[in-house]
């Protein structure tokens, strides 16, 4: 939850709701079990730390969009530390200090996108809790604190909808805060120009890709799929492009038993589907599965082999034709 990569989409004010969670169940002290605010307090403690400790050993790392499940805990726990803790003397500026500091490490540590965030909220900080230790100038603190704890935050989402879309895996923040994590120059588990980044093109040349979505929506007639595809991945993109339906034959990543070779080939006798993205030779070199793309790959033409090549050169998917009667074949 704290590292470089996840960091920046969930853990601004973590620290800070967890040592509201603490310090307001000890100012509960021992009540009736059915006490209501101590009741509300465990519940979203519970949903926090559930997810907290989930999302963290998770084999292989989470999406980071996952953690967007943590956001109600965490405003709700934040929420109710303004108001239970304020009357406290000591316990803003605690807070202030935690959150602050926190924040500008996040900030600091993403270099590439405004470096001078970091050290305004750093020193903003300092300004704050200094000043709600002094009567005097607590309210004008109070308003400084606020703008230093939620800048990090604030900054991350009002830029999140100008970024690129990442579809299968939303990101907050600047697009410079992933572009070189974990998984590749593409962030966490991908390249920027792997099979199903942009809306426009998965892969390759974005012009011969949409020339191929134009070859297939002239052609798809009556089938219920425009075309099928090795996995949701690939699916997708063509579905919000054309807005038309697309198979995923091995379902989010193409390795779901999802399709039998008897389903499919009745699907293409009965005209449902015609057109088929498959890797080229019986063992394609990703999730797909073997026997359908071995039964597409020998038994259906390719179409126009130079046409579309440009669509997919990193992934090398081929487009295939199995017109009505291959389906019996």
């Amino acid at each position: 939850m704290f590292n470089e990569f996840i960091g920046t989409q969930i853990s601004w004010l973590l620290p800070l709701a967890v040592l509201v969670l603490v310090a307001a169940l000890i100012l509960r002290g021992v009540r009736p079990r059915t006490d209501f605010p101590r009741a509300v307090l465990i519940l979203w403690g519970c949903w926090l730390l559930t997810h907290v400790a989930v999302l963290s050993s998770t084999s292989g790392g989470p999406h980071p969009y996952y953690t967007a499940s943590m956001a109600p805990a965490l405003a709700a726990l934040v929420g109710i530390g303004c108001v239970t803790l304020f009357p406290l003397r000591w316990a803003l500026p605690v807070m202030v200090a935690v959150s602050g500091l926190w924040g500008s490490i996040l900030l600091i540590r993403t270099s590439t996108f405004l470096p001078w965030l970091g050290w305004i909220v750093l020193a903003g900080t300092v300004a704050a809790v200094v000043g709600l230790l002094l009567p005097r100038w607590k309210p004008v603190a109070a308003i400084v604190a606020a703008i230093v704890v939620l800048a990090g935050p604030a900054v991350f989402s009002v830029i999140t909808p100008f970024q690129r879309i990442i579809f299968t895996n939303p990101l907050a923040g600047p697009a410079s805060t992933w572009m070189g994590g974990p998984g590749g120059k593409g962030g966490f588990g991908g390249d920027p120009n792997g099979p199903f980044q942009d809306l426009s093109s998965p892969t390759g040349d974005p012009a011969s890709y949409r020339k191929m979505l134009d070859y297939l929506q002239a052609r798809q007639g009556s089938a219920t799929w425009l075309v099928a595809v090795p996995s949701s991945q690939y699916a997708a993109p063509i579905i919000l492009r054309t807005g038309r339906s697309a198979m995923a034959m091995g379902g989010f990543i193409g390795s779901d038993p999802t399709l039998t070779l008897s389903q499919l080939r009745k699907y293409v006798r009965q005209g449902q589907v015609r057109y088929f993205l498959v890797y080229p030779g019986q063992v394609p070199p990703r999730f797909a599965d073997p026997v359908l793309a071995g039964w597409v790959t020998a038994h259906c033409p390719v179409v126009k082999p130079a046409a579309f090549a440009a669509a997919f050169t990193q992934d090398a998917l081929v487009l295939h034709d199995c017109g009505p009667a291959k389906g019996s074949s």
